[in-house]
């Protein structure tokens, strides 16, 4: 099976375009006389422009993937192009020598995190542009892989134009807290900002803020015992727990960085290892589509000096889990093997792990 050479608008090499059509004309003789399938995605191209349709393109040859009108068509044209031959889809499990490659599941899960404590209320009219009225607030804990439920109401009254600030307790393992407010004449709960720092214990509401999007959809996943950041005890594989329909093992997520630092997640567990052992690695992944999430093992020598890696999983997979798995021989020199989940993209979005395992076979 082939691909011709798809669309472009690129004109910085003269006569590519001609170039290409050149190409492409004996791409399909060739596929043609040799009885091999060739996928047409310069059919998709403008026949004004010989590029992607409008709007397909932001530097004229990369498929834009906000919106994913692009990624979608091309997506169906090719397997259209494909399935005829292939048959109809089927993911296929992870095997080794007939066994289940994640016969484990995954490890075993948390409870949610927990919510902050909003240990009080005050409220000031010495300076500030907030009306007054009454007004309600609750916190969110906010990790890398999900949201607590809310904290319990904190309600406090400004008797004029003013501030209210409200005190917190900090929770271990979070990294930062949403706030949410309900103010006067509000039916619901508003996203109000994001408090970037575990260790900050107060917040001043002084009217400069504006309220943002209703309290909705609270992603609670657990995440695995022991799975911090830079992690480095050995870990175990867990028992098998059913958390979606076709999926066992339990399912954690990646969520982007919202302090604006630009730091997305980077966590991972650190598995002693021999040079010359056979691994296998396996994992189940799939992301928001926007976000794009990665799953690699990093091998390191004793020092903990960087040896090598080899990346299992990194995509920007939508539609359902996408499976990958990988066998690997250790290096020389290694001493841990990182068995690394990360999040490499703060756009909004998430990524999703389900059923990882990384074992030993010989």
């Amino acid at each position: 099976m082939i691909g011709a050479i798809w669309p472009t608008d690129a004109t910085d090499v003269a006569g590519r375009g001609a170039t290409t059509r050149t190409w492409n004309t004996a791409l399909y003789d060739w596929a043609n006389t040799n009885k091999v399938q060739i996928i047409g995605w310069d059919s998709l191209a403008d026949p004004v422009t010989g590029g992607w349709p409008a709007g397909w393109s932001t530097d004229s040859l990369h498929p834009n993937t906000v919106g994913a009108v692009a990624y979608a068509t091309i997506g169906k044209f090719g397997w259209n192009s494909v399935e005829p031959k292939a048959g109809p889809p089927n993911i296929r499990r992870a095997t080794m020598n007939g066994a289940d490659g994640l016969a484990n599941g995954m490890l075993t899960a948390t409870a949610p995190q927990a919510a902050p404590n909003l240990t009080a209320g005050t409220a000031d009219t010495a300076s500030g542009t907030l009306p007054a009225g009454t007004y309600s607030y609750k916190y969110t804990s906010r990790t890398y892989w999900g949201e607590s439920l809310p904290s319990a109401e904190r309600q406090v009254t400004l008797g004029g134009t003013g501030k209210i600030t409200i005190t917190n307790t900090t929770v271990s393992g979070s990294r930062g807290y949403r706030v949410y407010r309900k103010a006067p004449g509000d039916s619901t709960w508003k996203f109000l900002t994001f408090i970037s720092l575990n260790t900050t214990t107060s917040f001043v509401d002084d009217g400069s803020l504006v309220a943002g999007a209703d309290m909705s959809g609270i992603d609670t996943s657990p995440y695995p015992v022991g799975l911090t950041i830079g992690g480095s005890s050995v870990k175990t594989i867990g028992p098998v727990l059913t958390t979606e329909t076709g999926v066992k093992g339990n399912i954690f997520r990646l969520m982007p960085n919202e302090s604006g630092t630009g730091t997305a997640p980077n966590d991972y567990y650190a598995v002693s290892v021999v040079p010359g052992e056979v691994w296998t690695a396996s994992v189940l992944i799939r992301t928001s589509g926007l976000a794009e999430g990665m799953f690699v093992i990093r091998f390191r020598d004793a020092s903990s000096v960087l040896l090598g890696s080899v990346v299992v999983a990194r995509d920007r997979m939508v539609n359902g889990w996408g499976l990958a798995h990988h066998q690997i021989t250790i290096p020389a020199n290694a001493a841990t093997a990182r068995v690394s989940f990360e999040l490499f993209d703060n756009s909004s979005g998430y990524a999703e792990f389900a059923e990882v395992q990384f074992r030993k076979i010989s």
